[in-house]
């Protein structure tokens, strides 16, 4: 799926460091865990994003996971420099530590799963982003109905050509309230194996805050989804974006 003009460049902040989101995560409608993603200020500058997921006790006899991922950002242009994962899965370790070099336009991969290591270096046409980075330079963007996005993402050891537009505007209920969003649709395809393509849908409140609200995408054990539980660390504080209408 190749790529047409740049992606737009980011738009301000719509996030500042030290927020706090959580969710809900479901796999086949069933409850698997949860995610917090957070927004923080790295040694040297910068801006860090930090993911923590684990499994609920139940989901646990299907699979037991605990994880943590961050990824390191330029804070005028959100662009990753490096990205950090490490996870225990059904008692195996795994990690991956990937660089983006030459300007963003090389992802050097580095993983492990349990004893078994290996490095990959991909090759982008345009700046790459990571599964968490991307979501913050999307919240940035000024978004219209129909515009078109073609991005690079590594998620998963592999790096991914993702195309897909801003499919419609949509009202989502979630335990965190009711929001107008915008829906981004799209295909996410594996740079090294075209033939393997994944749909992914991302919906973000049409507010200032341009709150991730909720995620759809598939997984090997099939199709996964994540709602907004709750905004910051005081469950009983909703600030004023939440659970309204506009």
């Amino acid at each position: 799926v190749p790529c047409g003009a740049p992606p737009p460049a980011p738009g301000s902040w719509t996030f500042e460091v030290g927020e706090r989101l959580y969710y809900d995560v479901d796999v086949m409608g069933v409850r698997a865990g949860t995610l917090k993603l957070e927004v923080g200020r790295p040694e040297g500058g910068g801006v860090a994003f930090t993911a923590h997921a684990k499994t609920n006790t139940f989901f646990e006899n299907v699979r037991r996971l605990t994880g943590k991922a961050t990824s390191y950002a330029r804070a005028e242009t959100l662009a990753p420099l490096r990205y950090r994962e490490d996870a225990r899965e059904d008692g195996v370790e795994k990690w991956a530590d990937v660089l983006f070099t030459q300007g963003g336009r090389e992802v050097d991969i580095r993983y492990a799963i349990g004893e078994r290591k290996r490095r990959v270096r991909y090759p982008v046409s345009t700046a790459a982003y990571d599964v968490l980075s991307i979501v913050y330079y999307l919240r940035t963007l000024d978004l219209s109905l129909g515009q078109s996005l073609c991005l690079d993402v590594y998620g998963n050891r592999k790096v991914w050509r993702l195309s897909g537009k801003v499919a419609a505007e949509e009202w989502v209920s979630t335990p965190a309230g009711d929001f107008k969003t915008w829906r981004l649709s799209g295909t996410a395809t594996r740079l090294d194996l075209p033939s393997y393509a994944k749909d992914i849908h991302l919906w973000l409140s049409r507010d200032e805050a341009r709150l991730p609200v909720a995620a759809v995408g598939v997984i090997d054990l099939g199709a996964v989804r994540a709602q907004l539980s709750r905004v910051g660390d005081d469950p009983r504080s909703k600030p004023d974006y939440l659970g309204g209408r506009w």
